[in-house]
């Protein structure tokens, strides 16, 4: 049953990502897909936490779906002369093990793997040179907007 109700979740919470997207609520685009695994993931983690009977492997494959497409997102804004293939094997399989922290309910350690998860991004991403950074001061509003447009639909 749990399966039944990502696959509706997924598609609900994605058509509504979707939509707000298409009216340009807001100023970058975002990606349906994305939201609604996310989104699911999510309000399962909290109903096995309040008690209710969610199957965990259904949230494990939904987390790992997550670590995955976090882990090749980034690999867009890598640093320079940072290895794609290190980046890759560092991250998804800790990006594993924090989902099975989680859906096993052990928080504190799967705080604790998220802190590395946070530190491995760190070290090898660029959040803040020009081919990536969001916002530019320099640039122009329209430009902006096209430079975010264009990353997001790189995303999906």
């Amino acid at each position: 049953m749990t399966i039944v109700f990502a696959f509706i979740s997924i598609f609900c919470l994605g058509g509504i990502a979707w939509s707000l997207d298409q009216l340009k609520v807001f100023p970058f685009r975002i990606c349906a897909i994305c939201v609604g695994t996310a989104g699911t993931w999510i309000v399962l983690l909290t109903l096995r936490a309040y008690g209710f009977a969610v199957d965990p492997i259904v949230i494990a494959a939904l987390l790992g779906g997550s670590a995955v497409g976090i882990a090749y997102q980034g690999d867009k804004m890598l640093a320079q002369k940072k290895s794609s293939l290190l980046w890759k094997m560092l991250f998804i399989p800790t990006g594993f093990v924090a989902a099975y922290a989680l859906v096993s309910e052990l928080w504190l350690f799967g705080v604790l793997v998220i802190f590395i998860l946070v530190t491995i991004a760190f070290v090898f991403l660029d959040f803040f040179s020009k081919k990536t950074a969001l916002i530019d001061t320099p640039a122009t509003n329209e430009e902006q907007r096209k430079k975010v447009e264009k990353m997001l639909d790189d995303c999906c």
